[in-house]
């Protein structure tokens, strides 16, 4: 017995409380096409004496042979899919005919329709030549691939590949430090390193540069592998912009300086804010020379607690001591508060 292929899946579902419906429902999902079936239905006459209904009579009792080692196996509602299903997984001769899914091929027609047509294949090293000979010969900018519709479906991973003690900051060291962490990850092929302008740093470009010759990977012979770091010159830029107003820059952080030095100054200092109804429920940053944007974050902050300031001396009477007489990093002294600051 076949299952007719032009059931659909409506009439099934109108009928799913018919169980002979839904074994041959089942079969009917199996056997999408004759290349694909995987069993064979067929039915078993039953005694007329079977108390079942369903199997009594002409109705007969429903079962599957595989196809592939026609084995007989209980096609009935009550023994359900699962065991045909499980029955595929320890099929011997079914599993020698499945192939392994393979990477597909895209297809091109052939312009000419005496020639053979071809199959193209992705490489990778073609296509990364193929994109450097476009810029170069177009004259792209490198700031090209920033654009939307180069970057549509992309996703820039990004790896923390070690953290590793270094116990020396010499450029010779520095530079084994990292050929170890890129030999550990199995890696060879470097394009940039971005440092700061430090002098060690130098050295360890020029060392690594001269291990990835070893390795024949180095790229232009690494006439780009050392990109200046531009966080770090646009903070240079600004330090030195800063000295301007450097005075009122060391004045405020030797203020918040003094305020987070310990806790009971935090609580005196909310206080004055309580007192001198102060509204702002920010905290004080004290800023990190490495980071100019930190700078920025203490003073925007700090002016919003000016009130409190101008009158925190009489909530610590220590306070007009420590800026008249702390040091700061580079040997001044603040001073007194003036109203400039």
């Amino acid at each position: 017995m076949e299952v007719d292929p032009t059931w659909n899946s409506a009439f099934i579902k109108g009928c799913s409380k018919c169980r002979l419906h839904r074994v041959q429902h089942f079969n009917f999902k199996v056997q999408t096409s004759h290349s694909q079936r995987r069993f064979h239905l067929f039915r078993v006459p039953a005694a007329s004496s079977s108390p079942n209904p369903l199997t009594s009579g002409n109705r007969g009792i429903d079962r599957v042979k595989c196809k592939y080692c026609k084995k007989d196996l209980a096609a009935a509602t009550a023994n359900g899919t699962t065991g045909l299903r499980q029955h595929l997984g320890r099929c011997i001769p079914y599993k020698t005919l499945i192939k392994p899914p393979t990477q597909k091929k895209i297809h091109f027609p052939s312009k000419d329709k005496h020639e053979l047509e071809e199959h193209w294949e992705f490489d990778q090293q073609l296509i990364r030549r193929a994109l450097v000979e476009m810029i170069i010969v177009d004259e792209l900018p490198f700031s090209f691939v920033e654009k939307e519709g180069f970057k549509k479906d992309w996703k820039l991973h990004k790896r923390i590949l070690n953290f590793c003690p270094v116990t020396s900051h010499k450029g010779e060291h520095m530079a084994e430090s990292i050929s170890n962490c890129l030999l550990h990850w199995n890696l060879d092929k470097v394009f940039t390193i971005t440092i700061d302008n430090a002098s060690s740093n130098d050295v360890t470009v020029r060392e690594l540069s001269k291990q990835l010759n070893m390795w024949r990977t180095n790229i232009m012979d690494g006439k780009h592998l050392h990109v200046r770091c531009m966080t770090h010159i646009l903070n240079l830029i600004v330090q030195e912009g800063l000295k301007e107003i450097d005075a009122s820059v060391k004045c405020v952080r030797q203020m918040v300086r003094y305020v987070r030095g310990s806790s009971a100054r935090t609580r005196s200092f909310k206080k004055c804010c309580e007192v001198q109804k102060v509204g702002c429920a920010k905290t004080l940053l004290l800023d990190v020379p490495t980071r100019w944007n930190s700078t920025y974050a203490m003073l925007n902050t700090a002016q919003n607690f000016e009130k409190a300031f101008n009158r925190f001396d009489f909530f610590d009477e220590n306070f007009k001591t420590y800026l008249a007489t702390h040091v700061c990093e580079d040997g001044s002294v603040v001073g007194t508060l003036e109203c400039d600051d």
